[in-house]
């Protein structure tokens, strides 16, 4: 039988057309597969505020606190004039850290003082100081060593030294223990130019706390 001519015109028609529906009910399917597996993606990543941050270093803090000294000067002459060991209680300024393995710089100021006979001394070393700790754990050794200017008010009769300040300098290697972030013991030496023909170098024995 012969197809009317109609019908051959029509077919590549009904073929597009089929066609064309098909790729449009698959589409749904295809968009659906790449937003689970976007879903997927983002719902596996964890939270930004849950990857772990590099540490900022220590924190630094300038604190004051209580402060106990026990001096040694090693020079005849100012153990003469001035007493062979002096004990100072006095209110210190310095620094406290989180522990910190890779070392800091800070300031500090210590108040050293003692009379003896009619003789007296003032010494008011201040500077600053390289302290490095032996761990991570905020109870530590530590080691260090200060830059130290060192203020001296003298007065001394029998040797014609009389009450002013002068200053001098030196330095001070040490090592400590820290008792978390508020506490410390230390043991220093200073090294120190004299004054006022006074040579003030000598071994300090020193604790404290800071708030």
């Amino acid at each position: 039988m012969k197809r009317p001519i109609l019908s051959y015109l029509l077919a590549p028609a009904v073929l597009l057309s089929a066609a064309c529906s098909s790729v449009s009910a698959s589409q749904p399917l295809m968009l659906s597969g790449i937003l689970d597996q976007q879903t997927t993606t983002t719902a596996t990543a964890p939270p930004q505020s849950s990857i772990p941050q590099p540490s900022s270093g220590r924190k630094y803090e300038l604190l004051l606190g209580p402060q106990a000294d026990v001096y040694f000067p090693t020079s005849s002459k100012t153990q003469d004039a001035y007493g062979s060991s002096w004990t100072s209680i006095s209110v210190g300024i310095g620094s406290a850290y989180q522990a910190n393995p890779q070392g800091s710089i800070s300031p500090f100021l210590t108040i050293l003082y003692n009379t003896h006979d009619s003789n007296r001394a003032f010494l008011l070393p201040v500077g600053v100081g390289y302290e490095k700790s032996l761990s991570n754990s905020p109870t530590s050794g530590y080691y260090g060593i200060d830059a130290v200017l060192l203020a001296a008010d003298q007065l001394a009769p029998s040797y014609g030294v009389h009450s002013g300040f002068r200053y001098g300098g030196g330095v001070r290697p040490l090592v400590g223990y820290e008792f978390g972030r508020n506490a410390y013991v230390q043991g220093s030496y200073l090294f120190a130019s004299s004054i006022k023909s006074f040579d003030f170098s000598g071994a300090t024995i020193e604790a404290g706390f800071r708030f």
